[in-house]
């Protein structure tokens, strides 16, 4: 039956891994036997590769190198910068490097070169075929003038090619791998001589390491000679320079490099401060001068109260006596009378003092003008001495610059030769000082065990990478797979029930002829027999709800072994049942030959077209119980009959005296009968050939069938060659 069922839909939602076991359980001896000579061809190249051996050895880089002397190297590179150590790496990895170990190793190395050369270079058959073909388009007569040959190879062109060649393989031998966070490097190579390994590994670093002092004590000489040839021209700087100095020294009249200015600025500064004196002298006397002339006829006492004139020295002094001598007289007038000697006296001394006062103060007045005009000759002239002094010292300031220019480039000159004689020296005496920039922490020693091949692991890679694709192999081929191969692919890819599978049968006898109806019967093909009896059962229980009696076998094209399936389902049933089996192929009708019987034979065409007996147009086998109507004869229009409504009632009647009532119909997509049959029997039975019958076809077929309404019970598998068939030898069906 049509079974596109809700439980098919739910199998679609989710992975059903017992259908893949089952699909790895069938290909497992076949991907059991391409891993098996996979691994075995894989073996036998292994075991033919030439081992090759790995030595390391280990470098220490370091990023500060011993200084002997107290200034910087003259050459050098910044240690500090991560690009230091990517340099060494790129250094160890030089044709330099590689070249002086090739040259030092010698001969050994060279052959293992030439070696790998020789059969990298061995022209495999396309490109020896290749060449040929050249050679002789380069030498037909009509294309040579046309087509140039390539030009020949000189010597050298072939030695620095070849020399290049033997750099890249030997380079490629090379390994350098620094340690990660340290300054260690790991240096290694590869050869089938692990001798020659060792050797090469430890002759890398030693090369390096060699090449940077060789490299240090290049750039050392070179170095010497440029500040030789440097320091003989600062010193004729330095010499001429000293000379230009002296002369000018001469030129000028300086004795003391340091007293050029000194005296000069002395001088200035005396006149400046002597200017200010006077300055000072002179706007004190005006202020007394001015004083004075305002106060011309005030008394001496009024003369007093002025502070200029009280503090004149002169002034004080006088005063300083007169109020003295006052004191003296206030005294002696508490004592004595006013014509005592001693008043007498007193006022004597104190009239004197006024007097001279007076005397003092008039000659004040004539001293302060001469002092002020003195004052301000004496400002004048130390102001026009101070302008001279100004100028002389401008002169001597731009001697002072010129001497300082020529003093400075002495200084420059000398200290630029000093460096240069000190690195002269120091380099000279350095020159022959080997100042490594690596060592060895570990050196290489001869390997035991080859580093390639892995022959173990490889063998092992290769028996697992093969079951691998063996398994790919059978999933992809699996889901290319457009046929039918297990009944279960049946309900899988169009939805219809699997009412059984038939195997196929393999014996001599059936290879060229049509299998006949006693196969069911043999005891020697029971498996058949089994297949045809579980069949049965499937289609029994379908019928049992419809009470169908009749059904069609039919397949979506010839060949599919759908007759094989009627016979035999028809005998199976003839045990158990009154059956009667129908050749509706009026075409290219078989089920007669099946049976054995004759062409002349009447069948369904001779009864209803003929007017022949219903008894005489049925055969009963005697050894199934069996009853058979052939064809009968061929007619030209088997659609008309078959859709006529004495077919139908042919079938009605029929139907009242059989139990069953097989029918043996044409393919379904080939020619039309197969509908018009299930359309009278409204029941059918498909058959299909494993691993021939395509998806589509099927499908094209059901959709055929469904058309008229036709009940499609299920799909037969025919020739089934599937282990699945292996369950009825379980039961003990199996032949020999």
């Amino acid at each position: 039956m049509l079974v596109k069922s809700d439980d098919l839909k739910r199998n679609d939602e989710f992975i059903d891994l017992s259908k893949y076991i089952q699909l790895v359980k069938r290909n497992l001896l076949a991907i059991v036997v391409f891993a098996v000579f996979v691994t075995a061809c894989v073996t036998f190249y292994v075991l033919t590769i030439t081992p090759e051996f790995k030595a390391t050895s280990t470098l220490l880089i370091e990023n500060q190198q011993k200084k002997v002397i107290s200034i910087e190297q003259v050459v050098g590179v910044d240690t500090s910068k991560q690009e230091y150590y990517q340099t060494q790496y790129e250094i160890i990895r030089s044709n330099r490097i590689a070249e002086k170990v090739i040259s030092d190793l010698g001969i050994g190395v060279i052959e293992s070169a030439n070696n790998a050369i020789a059969e990298s270079d061995e022209p495999s058959g396309l490109k020896a075929f290749v060449n040929n073909v050249k050679e002789m388009v380069y030498n037909l007569p009509l294309l040579s003038d046309y087509i140039q040959k390539p030009l020949p190879v000189l010597d050298e062109q072939l030695k620095d090619s070849h020399r290049q060649r033997v750099l890249r393989e030997f380079k490629k031998n090379l390994s350098v791998t620094p340690v990660k966070e340290t300054q260690l490097v790991h240096i290694t190579f590869l050869s089938k001589d692990p001798l020659m390994a060792a050797n090469v590994a430890n002759a890398i670093g030693e090369a390096y390491i060699q090449n940077h002092v060789e490299s240090q004590l290049e750039a050392n000489q070179q170095a010497s000679i440029w500040i030789n040839s440097r320091l003989g021209e600062l010193q004729l700087q330095l010499q001429s320079s000293e000379l230009k100095l002296a002369q000018f020294m001469e030129r000028e009249g300086l004795v003391d490099a340091a007293g050029i200015d000194s005296l000069a600025t002395t001088e200035l500064t005396n006149l400046t401060n002597q200017l200010s004196e006077a300055r000072d002298r002179r706007l004190a006397a005006e202020s007394l001068y001015s004083v004075l002339q305002k106060n011309r006829d005030a008394d001496l006492s009024s003369l007093y109260a002025i502070k200029q004139v009280s503090n004149h020295p002169q002034i004080r002094d006088i005063r300083s006596n007169e109020v003295d001598a006052e004191k003296r007289v206030f005294e002696l007038s508490k004592r004595y009378g006013p014509k005592h000697d001693k008043m007498i006296r007193a006022q004597a001394e104190l009239k004197a003092l006024q007097n001279r006062s007076t005397k003092i103060l008039k000659q004040l007045v004539v001293g302060i003008e001469k002092e002020l005009s003195t004052a301000l000759e004496q400002e004048r002239g130390l102001k026009r001495e101070l302008e001279l002094k100004k100028k002389e010292f401008q002169s001597v300031t731009l001697k002072k610059a010129e001497f300082e220019t020529l003093r400075r480039e002495v200084n420059t000159n000398r200290q630029l030769y000093d460096l240069f004689l000190t690195r002269q020296k120091e380099t000279s005496a350095t020159s022959d000082y080997q100042n490594a920039i690596a060592r060895f922490t570990d050196r290489a020693s001869i390997p035991l065990v080859p580093a390639k091949p892995r022959k173990v692991l490889i063998i092992a890679i290769s028996a697992v990478s093969a079951f691998i694709i063996g398994l790919a192999a059978a999933f992809i081929l699996e889901a290319m797979r457009n046929t039918f191969e297990r009944r279960a692919d049946v309900e899988e890819k169009v939805g219809l029930t699997g009412l059984g599978s038939v195997p196929k049968i393999l014996a001599k006898k059936y290879r060229k002829s049509k299998i006949g109806a006693e196969l069911f019967l043999d005891k020697e093909h029971k498996d058949f027999g089994e297949s045809i009896r579980s069949i049965r059962t499937s289609l029994i229980l379908s019928l049992m709800q419809s009470k169908r009696k009749c059904v069609a076998v039919t397949s979506p094209i010839s060949g599919e072994g759908k007759t094989t399936v009627s016979v035999a389902l028809a005998e199976s049933f003839a045990a158990m049942e009154k059956v009667l089996l129908i050749d509706c192929d009026l075409r290219k009708p078989s089920v007669g030959e099946r049976f054995s019987l004759s062409n002349a034979q009447p069948g369904m065409t001779n009864y209803l077209l003929m007017g022949a007996e219903l008894e005489d147009c049925i055969y009963h086998h005697e050894e199934s119980g069996l009853d058979v109507m052939t064809s009968g004869l061929l007619i030209p229009n088997p659609q008309e009959l078959l859709g006529s409504e004495q077919y139908k009632e042919m079938i009605e009647s029929l139907s009242e005296k059989y139990d069953r009532i097989i029918i043996d119909t044409p393919p379904v997509n080939v020619v039309s009968d197969p509908m018009l049959v299930a359309n009278v029997t409204t029941s059918c039975v498909m058959v299909v050939k494993a691993n021939s019958t395509k998806v589509n076809q099927l499908n094209f077929a059901i959709s055929r069938m469904l058309k008229y309404k036709s009940v499609i019970e299920g799909v037969v598998l025919n020739q089934d060659q599937s282990k699945t068939q292996d369950a009825y030898q379980y039961y003990g069906y199996e032949h020999s």
